[in-house]
């Protein structure tokens, strides 16, 4: 059944075109001057004052009720998505369903998200697990595939076994060859993803097939394997996991197209938000470096990401502000969404708490680097720790004391690894 999808979303700041009139500003300490508002961009205000000067002042450097004002004045505008209908299927939209059987004894479940729009082809997020997955394996991406466009599949068959690697690598293949056949997807734009042996395949998958990179859980780079340095790579390991070195390692390989995300825990998965952040963060690193590609895929998107950072901004704002400086900064966004996640940012950075939080978060990204990523080439490492380890951590311990869910982490990083 094709059902019409119109969305138009208004949201808080794009740049107006008009200045404000002349009125008295105020400064973070008090002093005032007279002058008018051309324009605010990147969290910076333009001022041409009566006397003639222009200045460019940072939206903290004045009061909070002229920063207000000015967040007020330049407002967005709307959003509007291009119209679309959702396409035609044999499967339902929104439901996990499967296993669906591919080819040579591979078969796999999969999700459709709602937003699928028909005409396009989207991008894939294939998992694969040390054991057999099951239909739930892929609720804790369900988010995520909503607010990205991604189609999400796992794969039934993959598990650890002697030959693991090139085993799931087949099973991985037969499955993409049937996705490619049966469903509007783009088998090229495809990330993969899997936990402990099975994040190892995604890497061992990324080093064979064409892709856009990987979401390896508890992972490591298998022996030989080479993953293309063209994807984005987001190796997320537990603060105590005993593959936490191999993680870092890979990281700093990667440079800046990859982020080693820690969190408090051994050899698990973590929450099901590190799910959804991690396959946030490699779409929205896909979709702004090739944008100028998928211009109504993003434009879609966009919609979608606006309506996220505002109920993100009041659910939870510091990791808001986590994602308004990571599709600024890292992803570079472009469009008219810049200037409403810009809105964003500017108003959350009035929060010393939100700036702490991504502090922080720099924080364990440079321990990573510089701590964790130099004991990488001896293997997964069983109960183990070194003096260095355990000074670095305490430093970040007492320093982001007031942070809570960074020292958590922290506290982690303290811990000898998880045993075998």
């Amino acid at each position: 059944m094709k059902v019409l999808l119109l969305f138009l979303i208004s949201i808080l700041p794009v740049i107006s075109a008009e200045p404000t009139e002349v009125r008295e500003w105020t400064s973070s300490v008090g002093s005032k001057i007279e002058g008018k508002a051309m324009g605010l961009s990147e969290g910076k205000v333009t001022l041409k004052t009566t006397a003639g000067r222009t200045l460019v002042l940072p939206l903290s450097k004045l009061s909070k009720e002229d920063g207000e004002f000015l967040l007020e004045h330049f407002k967005p505008e709307p959003l509007e998505a291009p119209s679309f209908e959702a396409p035609t299927l044999d499967h339902p939209l929104g439901e996990i369903v499967g296993p669906i059987e591919a080819s040579d004894g591979s078969s796999y479940f999969l999700y459709l998200p709602k937003c699928l729009a028909a005409g396009a082809d989207a991008p894939l997020f294939f998992f694969t697990g040390p054991n057999p997955s099951k239909k739930k394996t892929l609720e804790r991406f369900i988010s995520a595939a909503e607010l990205t466009g991604m189609v999400l599949a796992a794969s039934v068959e993959s598990k650890n076994q002697e030959n693991a690697f090139v085993i799931n690598n087949g099973h991985t293949k037969n499955c993409l060859k049937h996705i490619k056949k049966t469903l509007p997807v783009d088998v090229e734009r495809v990330f993969f993803s899997g936990t402990s042996g099975g994040g190892a395949t995604s890497l061992y998958n990324a080093s064979t097939i064409k892709c856009l990179g990987a979401l390896p859980y508890i992972g490591y780079i298998p022996s030989g394997s080479s993953p293309t340095k063209k994807g984005f790579y987001y190796l997320a390991s537990g603060a105590w996991d005993y593959n936490r070195y191999s993680s870092a390692g890979a990281a700093k390989q990667f440079k800046n197209r990859a982020t080693h995300r820690m969190y408090s825990g051994g050899h698990t998965m973590g929450s099901k938000a590190i799910a959804e952040e991690g396959a946030i963060w490699l779409y929205t690193r896909h979709i702004y470096e090739k944008r100028d590609l998928f211009p109504e895929e993003a434009t879609r998107f966009e919609v979608r990401l606006s309506t996220f950072l505002a109920e993100l901004s009041e659910k939870d704002s510091q990791l808001a502000y986590y994602w308004t400086d990571h599709l600024l900064n890292l992803c570079e966004a472009s469009g008219a969404v810049r200037p409403i996640i810009e809105g964003f940012h500017t108003k959350l950075a009035s929060d010393p708490e939100n700036v702490r939080y991504l502090a922080g978060r720099v924080a364990l990204d440079d321990f990573s680097e510089d701590v964790f990523a130099p004991v990488d080439g001896k293997g997964s490492l069983s109960e183990h720790t070194t003096p260095n380890i355990q000074t670095s951590a305490q430093k970040l311990v007492d320093e982001y004391s007031d942070v809570p869910a960074i020292k958590e982490i922290a506290e982690g990083l303290l811990k000898k690894t998880h045993k075998f």
